[in-house]
């Protein structure tokens, strides 16, 4: 009966493995504190994630409190779902590539500064290399981005394999810049109350999407993917693109800061109504009818 009962538990485990899917991006983080204590957490995005957890990619909720010493945990952009694993989802195409996707990851640790280290190989289709980690919202704040609109403290993945950051009240101001500017969560803490616990954010996508992390990987292989500007920006109802005159339009496409696609506009002249948008920023995606890609990055006041 014992033998029985073995060969169940370790063909349900052996199914399980095979059931799970595998994301279309995937990375795994390795977190470690001043002292030598580590800890690991995997993020990526697909198409058929959701915003919530999705065990078929081997999500798990966790409702427990942060370890006391050191622990990180993943949230997506959409909820404050607490998980090890988190497979975001995307939905949409950019330039031919998956739009990309974001979350934010929240470290507890006592011994500061944390060194985050990754798989720069990882990230090195073209699809990915805009991949960063940053310490504020500011990148998702500003527009367009250059490495010089982005205060420290900012990674990009593809370029260098760790980083390390002070995740703590003490260093929330930057240059002129509120604390409102940071990543944080109130959650519990083993044995304490609870507490703000400071983080990062960990967006992966096409290099050409205005990441600070454009001029790092900059490559020919999307050379058809142009420049185009808004105006005026910021903006609260109407934005104007500035197109060359000697192209012929299909559409415009409109995606948030994670890559999801907002809304879509049959081409008719060079203004386009984002009364309905949310606020923040946003990419503008026009297409031609040669093939050509323009993009731009606006943002919503």
């Amino acid at each position: 009966m014992k033998k029985i009962l073995f060969l169940f538990i370790v063909l349900s485990f052996s199914f399980n493995l095979a059931a799970q899917l595998t994301p279309l991006f995937e990375t795994t983080l390795y977190v470690e504190d001043a002292i030598g204590n580590r800890d690991t957490v995997m993020f990526g995005f697909d198409p058929m994630a959701t915003s919530d957890i999705d065990e078929d990619f081997g999500e798990v909720a966790l409702n427990t409190p942060f370890d006391s010493i050191l622990e990180a945990r993943f949230t997506s952009a959409d909820n404050d779902i607490l998980s090890k694993r988190m497979i975001t989802k995307t939905a949409n195409t950019i330039g031919g590539c998956w739009g990309g996707s974001g979350a934010y990851l929240y470290i507890h640790a006592v011994h500061q500064p944390i060194t985050i280290s990754w798989e720069s190989s990882d990230v090195y289709d073209d699809c990915f290399r805009g991949a960063y980690i940053i310490d504020n919202i500011l990148s998702e704040l500003a527009g367009p981005i250059a490495p010089e609109d982005i205060p420290p403290l900012y990674y990009c993945m593809g370029a260098v394999s760790n980083g390390s950051f002070h995740l703590t009240e003490d260093s929330l101001i930057i240059d002129n810049y509120l604390s409102s500017v940071r990543i944080g969560l109130d959650v519990p803490i083993e044995g304490q109350a609870n507490k703000t616990v400071y983080g990062v954010a960990v967006l992966v996508g096409p290099y050409f999407l205005y990441t600070p992390c454009f001029w790092v990987t900059e490559n020919t292989k999307l050379e058809n993917i142009k420049k185009v500007s808004l105006y005026p920006v910021p903006s609260n109802h109407l934005i104007y693109i500035d197109l060359p005159e000697d192209q012929l339009y299909n559409e415009v496409r409109i995606y948030n800061e994670w890559g999801i696609l907002l809304q879509v506009f049959p081409y008719q002249d060079n203004s386009i109504d984002i009364s309905s948008l949310a606020l923040g920023s946003f990419i503008v995606e026009v297409t031609t009818e040669n093939g050509s890609f323009y993009v731009a990055k606006g943002i919503k006041m």
